[in-house]
């Protein structure tokens, strides 16, 4: 998701607040957090709240990978699993979000 407002290397609660929500909102089956591993929105904070939620969710940062060749085939292989394990997540009506 791209979020308008972000402005880059500025720290803010206020955008991760609003990333939080976004990924922890009930239409949104699975998230996959990417990060560069430098970033002050952290990647890790943002995955910590997915995973205390019992979100389904991956975190691929590329300085953990190594490389960005390798930081998409990781990110990949973490979709391929959560989009494998997509039917276990909760749905909820649509009459019940409106």
């Amino acid at each position: 998701v791209d979020i308008i407002g972000c402005m880059g290397c500025t720290e803010s609660a206020e955008m991760q607040l609003k990333l939080t929500s976004l990924a922890l909102h009930q239409n949104v089956g699975g998230v996959l957090v990417v990060g560069n591993g430098c970033e002050p929105i952290h990647a890790e904070m943002l995955y910590s709240a997915l995973q205390s939620n019992k979100r389904p969710a991956a975190l691929v940062t590329v300085s953990e990978s190594g490389s960005f060749t390798k930081s998409v085939e990781n990110g990949i292989d973490a979709l391929t699993e959560i989009l494998r394990n997509l039917d276990s997540v909760k749905r909820i009506p649509i009459s019940q979000v409106v």
